[in-house]
């Protein structure tokens, strides 16, 4: 019974740093991608105002952005699915 007790507080010993790890990584992501999204509205702003860039253009462009950081972000979490899938099956022999 103690090696399986032992064992039990090590997988919760792993699931928490693994769940705090993910949160921080994800929480990061997600502030970098508000800050470079409103500094690409603020910049693009002022283009606009200055009239160099339309505001069409400026749309297109947040939403071909979005587009892309969404499929980044799916490959990412698929990726990271593939890995934790490796980890648990083990090498293949």
């Amino acid at each position: 019974m103690n090696r399986f007790n032992t064992r039990v507080d090590t997988t919760l010993a792993l699931g928490i740093k693994s769940a705090l790890a993910g949160g921080l990584f994800r929480g990061g992501s997600a502030f970098g991608f508000e800050i470079a999204f409103v500094a690409i509205i603020f910049y693009g702003g002022s283009l606009v105002l200055d009239g160099h860039m339309t505001s069409g253009v400026l749309t297109s462009f947040l939403l071909y952005s979005l587009t892309i950081a969404g499929a980044l972000a799916g490959l990412a979490a698929l990726f990271g699915d593939f890995m934790k899938s490796g980890t648990l099956v083990g090498p293949p022999h």
